[in-house]
């Protein structure tokens, strides 16, 4: 049953990652939602004009691309990954996508420095021509421990400061609960950070259960649905509220932790979490504690 949800809520095609690009777009409809954070690897199976067509027809906004870079060599050139990147952003541009996400890339062998330039070269390129199509690029920090073929910055403040050499209107970034959504300092230094914050993506952690699991097999995401585990959801919702944070809000939930799922009950649950008789709930002035991680 069709459940109406807020207009800023959006799903990752990563979270239903066993369906088609036209399942995605047809079925988050059918569950009541509007926007959509869209897979690149998707489209591309689906064929970028035929998506563009569904989009439009199913009224269908577009939360995030995901994603563009690489451009420490991760499989690719740095040149290959330039015109990827650009490939990227002309999407972005004809989906009239929120923003385009952006992965620097692993380490690769490179000495810190040495990627951070490589990273700072290719952002000096894409810059400009994202702004020249009307796309604003949002860097994803991620915590490195987890997320090393993903980047090589080893904290959130190697991600935040390097975000300062760009202007705010070409380059924001994302926040991650399941990434930061423990993280004390964050959530009190979020008043200085708001204004480039360019989306949300929303995933729980049960960090019990995923220390035992983690045991077996080692680094792996292990995002939970929304009330599954301890990430203190609301507090991050009612402080980016009172902040004045307009921006979206995306459901990314994916890994060992929902390869079972139902995909038609995971889009419900978020539904009914962020559907307006919850909303004001979930908004309430008075957080939960942080909990530091």
């Amino acid at each position: 049953m069709r459940t109406d949800v807020n207009s800023r809520v959006s799903v990752c095609q990563f979270s239903t990652y066993r369906w088609s690009f036209h399942e995605d777009v047809v079925r988050y409809a059918t569950h009541g939602f509007d926007s959509i954070g869209v897979w690149r690897r998707k489209i591309d199976d689906y064929g970028a004009p035929a998506a563009i067509d569904l989009l439009y027809e199913s009224k269908m906004t577009v939360s995030s691309v995901h994603w563009a870079g690489g451009f420490t060599g991760d499989g690719q050139s740095f040149s290959d990954s330039i015109e990827d990147a650009i490939e990227s952003i002309q999407l972005a541009s004809q989906l009239n996508a929120t923003c385009l996400i952006i992965h620097p890339g692993s380490r690769n062998g490179h000495t810190t420095s040495n990627a951070f330039r490589l990273f700072n070269s290719a952002l000096s390129i894409l810059v400009p021509i994202a702004a020249d199509y009307g796309v604003k690029l949002a860097l994803e920090p991620m915590l490195n421990h987890q997320a090393a073929a993903w980047t090589f910055m080893e904290s959130l403040d190697h991600s935040l400061e390097f975000m300062e050499k760009f202007p705010a209107q070409n380059l924001g970034w994302v926040f991650d609960t399941y990434h930061f959504g423990f993280d004390a300092e964050l959530f009190e230094r979020l008043d200085d950070l708001v204004q480039r914050l360019e989306i949300v993506q929303l995933a729980d952690r049960d960090l019990l259960i995923e220390k035992t699991y983690k045991s077996r097999q080692g680094n792996v995401s292990y995002r939970k649905p929304l009330g599954e585990g301890q990430v203190p959801i609301e507090a991050w919702l009612s402080k980016l509220q009172r902040l004045g944070y307009a921006g979206g809000y995306e459901l990314e939930v994916h890994g060992s932790a929902v390869d079972g799922v139902d995909y038609h009950s995971l889009l419900d649950s978020f539904a009914n979490y962020f559907s307006p008789a919850s909303i004001n709930a979930l908004l309430d002035p008075q957080p939960r504690k942080i909990i530091a991680q």
